[in-house]
């Protein structure tokens, strides 16, 4: 006795699992190469601001450079609607 095939349209449910894994794994690509360039432009980011030299606001050299100190400001600004500095 021959035994009968499945129709693709009888097997829908192996049908549907496989699809679902080929979702999440697409997702999980997609994610995973987001996380990877994401964290390389994070790496250039920290290591250009912890190679730039810290001087003061007066003596401050010309390029990059990390200001330290404290500031004052003359008037606050006046939120028009509220009126809140």
């Amino acid at each position: 006795m021959r035994s009968r095939r499945r129709h693709s349209w009888m097997g829908h449910e192996e049908n549907s699992a496989g699809a679902r894994v080929d979702v999440f794994a697409g997702v999980g690509l997609g994610l995973g190469l987001w996380l990877f360039y994401s964290g390389f432009k994070d790496l250039r980011l920290r290591r250009t601001i912890s190679g730039l030299a810290t001087s003061k606001a007066r003596s401050l050299a010309m390029g990059l450079v990390e200001l330290s100190g404290r500031t004052e400001g003359l008037d606050p600004l006046q939120d028009p609607i509220y009126q809140l500095p």
